[in-house]
């Protein structure tokens, strides 16, 4: 009898939970955010070029950047910040993956920097093809200056209150409010943001970590129209090691808030296909070339 009873409640509260989320999804209206970016690239996968093309050209460099021009309408970056407080572009806090130099970037003044090859450990097959042709590490104010109509998409690597003022000052400097996505991996890094009100209406920011895992638990439970969003941009892996975190629910309830979808990085032709089918709208990934193909159906 006991059991019985067990097993009605159960039920009851099963049906009630069924209820509710059945109300929350198809009847209550989702939260909007009001975002022209939506409508602009809305409709269609959009190529990301993830540092430029890290396996197609030496990474973070204007050189690797032009080689995408055509193709990619967003270029993704990171940021780090010299000695004399110069955001530069570059993934490590050190200088060993990529260049001839060597240790952290942020003891070296930029005029010591430049000094290296920035091309100098990129390798195809057994050839070092970039070595001494003059590719360079660059700032940030370069590569606004050399692309001022491209998105760029900003990850900036380190919780300096230097490196963030001077990124948002180099930002309005050259009016690229609208054309620049900034955020970080770094939860600290978002911290200090809002703590020091940059983030505003003027910017386009992706959602910071803490939001990313407050949006899934939403997602998760069917409670996504509860959720209110403030920031126009989520990027995402596929998947959180064996998780997979993308499929077509979560395109479907990220269109009905207007927020737009990135998913890094994805380098396989197959995961290309699959995220462009369910209309992700951008896919980040380091073979930019590869990718364009496949969005042309090639």
């Amino acid at each position: 009898m006991n059991l019985f009873y067990g097993l009605v409640i159960l039920s009851f509260f099963g049906f009630l939970y069924l209820m509710i989320r059945f109300v929350l999804y198809f009847i209550i209206p989702y939260r909007r955010i009001n975002s022209n970016l939506y409508n602009k690239f809305s409709g269609r996968t959009y190529n990301i070029a993830h540092r430029g093309g890290s396996l197609e050209a030496p990474e973070n460099t204007l050189f690797a950047f032009e080689k995408v021009l055509d193709i990619c309408e967003i270029i993704e970056l990171d940021v780090q910040e010299t000695l004399d407080g110069i955001p530069i572009v570059i993934h490590n806090d050190t200088l060993d993956a990529t260049s001839n130099g060597y240790g952290l970037v942020n003891k070296y003044l930029l005029r010591n920097i430049k000094e290296f090859d920035g091309g100098y450990q990129f390798k195809q097959g057994v050839i070092y093809p970039y070595r001494g042709i003059g590719v360079k590490i660059p700032t940030l104010e370069e590569v606004f200056q050399r692309f001022p109509d491209h998105f760029i998409n900003i990850d900036i690597k380190k919780n300096s209150i230097q490196l963030i003022e001077n990124v948002f000052h180099l930002v309005k400097q050259y009016n690229r409010e609208a054309k620049t996505f900034i955020g970080s991996i770094k939860w600290s890094v978002w911290k200090r943001i809002v703590k020091n009100s940059w983030d505003n209406e003027n910017n386009i920011y992706y959602f910071p970590v803490q939001e990313v895992i407050r949006f899934f638990l939403y997602h998760l439970f069917f409670l996504t129209p509860l959720f209110k969003p403030r920031y126009p941009i989520l990027s995402i892996p596929r998947r959180f090691w064996i998780l997979p975190l993308v499929n077509k629910r979560l395109v479907r309830e990220l269109k009905q808030m207007n927020i737009l979808l990135f998913v890094w990085t994805i380098n396989d032709i197959r995961g290309m296909r699959d995220l462009m089918d369910i209309g992700v709208n951008g896919i980040i990934t380091d073979l930019p070339h590869v990718l364009d193909e496949v969005l042309k159906g090639k």
